[in-house]
């Protein structure tokens, strides 16, 4: 537990019982990055069902983390670290990679990504990797910039060509 700004901040493991706002959540970090770029992102109907079902297999899953960031007892924000297995195709050895960090806007700026992050950080290598991987948005500044601050340095650029 750490306290910020009289805020009570709780960083923990998910549990089923929070499969509801995960789905929500999940669906709001996927229209965020579908206002960065509609033709990359397009999600169906079902997003929120969709992250739902998926966090229930996280959950269980030994080789992810989905971790819970609580302030004032309200669930703000979460990630989820997955261990991944060497790829040839991506030219990467195995190792941890935090596929989602999302925030609520009202827990920004109140002391809670340094100590989210470090959670993620202990994560990351509770689960065995000796390094983590991120993808992040080149629309997403303040994420990137926050990414760069923790040591983070930039290694591919995903690229897309849309066909008429």
């Amino acid at each position: 537990m750490t306290e910020s700004e009289n805020l009570r901040l709780n960083i923990r493991r998910a549990a089923i019982e929070d499969l509801d706002a995960l789905g929500k959540l999940g669906g709001e970090l996927v229209f965020q990055h579908v206002a960065y770029d509609k033709l990359r992102f397009q999600p169906n109907a079902t997003i929120v069902e969709d992250y739902t079902e998926f966090f229930k297999n996280e959950i269980a899953n030994e080789s992810s983390v989905v971790l819970i960031a609580e302030l004032n007892a309200e669930i703000a924000g979460y990630a989820f670290i997955r261990f991944e297995a060497a790829s040839f195709v991506e030219l990467l050895a195995a190792g941890a990679w935090l596929h989602d960090i999302h925030l609520v806007e009202a827990a920004r700026g109140k002391g809670v990504s340094e100590p989210f992050f470090a959670a993620i950080i202990e994560a990351a290598r509770n689960l065995g990797s000796d390094n983590l991987m991120l993808s992040v948005s080149p629309h997403n500044r303040v994420a990137r910039k926050f990414f760069e601050r923790h040591g983070f340095r930039p290694t591919m650029q995903e690229m897309r060509l849309d066909f008429e």
